[in-house]
């Protein structure tokens, strides 16, 4: 009788709360940051930024060469 009452009045509406509060939020936020559109939209952003920078005609190819393979590395390598 006890575990009845305690699974429909207590676990239960915690449960619910914390899966439509806060897992369901997260894992939404998070896939769409993460997931295919959400990088790609982020690394275009980012890549529009650097665009404007004023370097000369030669350095600029080599430092967003040299600032990618930075944040591949930093990915892959763990360094962030």
């Amino acid at each position: 009788m006890f575990d009845k009452v305690y699974a429909e009045r207590v676990a239960a509406p915690a449960l619910y709360i914390a899966y439509h509060n806060a897992y369901q939020n997260m894992d939404r936020g998070l896939l769409e940051f993460f997931g295919p559109q959400g990088l790609a939209s982020e690394i275009y952003r980012r890549s529009r930024g650097l665009s404007g920078l004023p370097i000369g005609l030669l350095t600029r190819p080599l430092s967003i060469f040299l600032i990618g393979l930075a944040f591949i590395l930093a990915i892959l390598g763990g360094w962030a």
